[in-house]
């Protein structure tokens, strides 16, 4: 019933706001960037792509920290834990078939790519998060790798 339903649902485990608040403080104490012009200067098309550019930066290391705090698999490289219906311009103009989730790429997670969504977060410091979700996932294909590599390569190793 709609009551046992309603009641089940309150009596799900609430996170602690003021743990919360606690994380996201420190997140944002740990590095930050803005990019302004002096107060002197009287350029405000410069100071309006500045503070686009800083509006960007932060948002892109916020959506870097939801994808690789809270998971055991890496940030995917080609687009994220958000991609766009953009339109699939090698078939024709108009938004793929496979919907806004559909990747090009395929849904593996390629090394060579993979690490690059990483980089800026040794810079800011968000390489905390990167144990988990980026070594941690090749950490636990290790045993995967060292059976595959004598079958596929005629060799010993994980590669």
């Amino acid at each position: 019933s709609v009551d046992q339903f309603l009641t089940t649902l309150l009596q799900v485990e609430q996170p602690d706001w003021g743990e919360q608040q606690g994380y996201w403080a420190g997140f944002w104490d740990r590095s930050h960037m803005s990019v302004e012009l002096s107060q002197q200067s009287s350029n405000s098309t410069l100071r309006a792509l500045l503070k686009t550019l800083t509006k960007k930066y932060n948002w892109h290391r916020y959506l870097q920290e939801i994808q690789s705090a809270t998971t055991s698999w890496p940030i995917k490289f080609n687009g994220g834990l958000f991609v766009a219906n953009t339109p699939d311009y090698q078939l024709n103009s108009k938004p793929h078939a496979g919907g806004p989730d559909y990747r090009a790429w395929g849904g593996n997670n390629w090394y060579q790519n993979t690490r690059l969504p990483y980089w800026n977060m040794y810079a800011s410091g968000d390489y905390n998060n990167m144990i988990g979700s980026l070594f941690g996932y090749y950490l636990r294909t290790l045993p995967m790798a060292t059976r595959r590599t004598p079958l596929y390569f005629n060799h010993s190793g994980i590669f």
